[in-house]
């Protein structure tokens, strides 16, 4: 298998990472510069920077008009280049880890090179065509939505007022604006569509074939040095998806909440509905995204310490009743007696190290850190903008009351 497999049956990671021999951080620049620096370099340079600085015709002021670029609505821009850093880290470190799972944690009666080829395989087939297909298609619609049909605000009854904000004039899609859609709305979406997919793809049929084919045979390491039956490596690779999840919760929560503050969230119902269901939807998907992945892993590791379990309790008990025989014996047998123990001991401390494993290839303290930062996704954002608005308010009084006097 050359390269990695992540590429196959998609021309943009292929484009990005194969011809133009792009990597996480060239990705994270490139997002940077064409998604926030860009249009504030351009919106500073045509004074549409601040909304005071747009004008709009007095027919067509409205409260959802002159919205500049610096405005918290945006604020979830800045976490699309550590999302994208986040997502195309994925695909390399999940690569290389799995590697080291198959060359030097798990055994196989079969060849290696056709274990790694099971776990990829899932990329060579139709699924995969049609998550890019579907991923880009979609993008394609935001887009033109976004762009040719996003320029006017919808006032009932069939009326509408021409849209005046960074984006557009008068209804008319500014030059940023096509920039700003083509890398915010189809490159982006069909990113994070496509890793969406094909993390579900490796998930369930690749990992999930890795421990249940028989014709490869994998069986666990009961004494691997990571104490987890040579699974460590699902372990980096959990970290993996947690960082992207955790950037996904980050850009869905300040979107969210930036609508609310510019828009008005009772509007939309956003503020008493949108924002509590988005947040219970993100940290039930999150951590089951995050479980597909080791589900497989985790079955096999409790079947092998069930068995290892049992094999070593009938051991021990065996031992036991040998002890007891040698220790009622009259004659000498002080040697004997003391290579039993020694075997009683030695059994005990496997039995006590094999139990010690955990069920899921994850080290609990690892478990609790993974669960803050997805917890934390939500709940930062949320906090900070509490405290920006009580200070806005603690703000507004004092200049008020400075008014007064």
């Amino acid at each position: 298998m050359d390269g990695n497999p992540f590429l196959i049956n998609d021309p943009v990671l292929y484009f990005c990472l194969k011809y133009l021999s792009w990597g996480a951080g060239t990705v994270f620049v490139l997002s940077l510069v064409f998604q926030v620096v860009l249009p504030a370099i351009w919106t500073w340079s045509t004074k549409t920077w601040k909304d005071e600085e747009i004008e709009i015709a007095p027919e067509f002021r409205h409260p959802k008009q002159g919205h500049g670029f610096w405005r918290l609505h945006n604020s979830y821009l800045l976490i699309f280049p550590f999302l994208n850093l986040a997502i195309f880290s994925y695909y390399e470190r999940v690569y290389v880890y799995t590697k080291i799972l198959i060359e030097s944690g798990v055994q196989f009666k079969a060849p290696k090179s056709q274990a790694l080829q099971t776990v990829f395989e899932p990329f060579t087939t139709f699924y995969a065509t049609i998550i890019f297909i579907i991923a880009a298609l979609v993008g394609a619609v935001i887009f033109y939505v976004f762009t040719f049909c996003g320029g006017n605000i919808g006032e009932g009854e069939k009326k509408t007022i021409p849209r005046t904000d960074w984006l557009y004039d008068e209804g008319k899609a500014r030059p940023i604006c096509y920039v700003f859609s083509i890398f915010t709305h189809f490159i982006q979406f069909t990113i994070m569509a496509g890793w969406l997919g094909r993390h579900l793809l490796i998930s369930l049929l690749g990992y999930g074939r890795l421990f249940t084919d028989a014709s490869l045979g994998a069986t666990l390491v009961p004494f691997h040095p990571d104490g987890m039956f040579g699974l460590s490596a699902l372990e980096e690779i959990a970290t993996s998806t947690t960082y992207v999840f955790v950037a996904l919760g980050l850009v869905v929560t300040l979107w969210l909440l930036g609508v609310i503050t510019t828009y008005g969230g009772w509007q939309y119902g956003l503020q008493t509905t949108g924002l509590p269901v988005g947040i219970i939807v993100f940290l039930i998907i999150a951590p089951y995204g995050i479980a597909i992945t080791l589900e497989p892993a985790r079955e096999k590791i409790v079947s092998a310490k069930i068995e290892a379990l049992k094999n070593l309790d009938k051991g021990i008990s065996e031992n036991s009743y040998l002890l007891l025989d040698t220790f009622n014996k009259k004659d000498d047998r002080t040697l004997d007696l003391s290579k039993q123990w020694e075997r009683h001991k030695t059994l005990e401390a496997i039995y006590d190290f094999i139990s010690k494993v955990p069920d899921w290839p994850v080290r609990a303290s690892n478990r609790w850190e993974i669960l803050l930062k997805l917890v934390g996704a939500v709940a930062v954002p949320i906090t900070v903008n509490r405290l920006i608005g009580k200070a806005r308010i603690v703000t507004e009084s004092e200049e008020s009351d400075i008014e007064m006097i």
